[in-house]
């Protein structure tokens, strides 16, 4: 009785990679149209090789996304 019941779910999710240039930041921002661009993410400093990012697509399942440096 002093344990809460257990939750789980299982969401939909989309992988983002991309190449960082080692000491250049980077920020990551989606679109739903490729017009208009918000932040995602900001502050990820490459160490040259790929970056791996997982985000929900639960409400917006399409949408785009791309990096650029800061």
């Amino acid at each position: 009785t002093s344990t809460p019941e257990a939750y789980s779910v299982m969401l939909t999710a989309v992988e983002f990679r991309f190449n960082a240039a080692a000491g250049v930041a980077y920020k990551i921002e989606a679109s739903l149209d490729l017009e208009d661009w918000g932040l995602v993410e900001t502050g990820i400093l490459g160490e040259g090789g790929t970056v791996v990012r997982f985000y929900t697509i639960e409400a917006t399942p399409k949408r785009y996304f791309r990096a650029r440096r800061e």
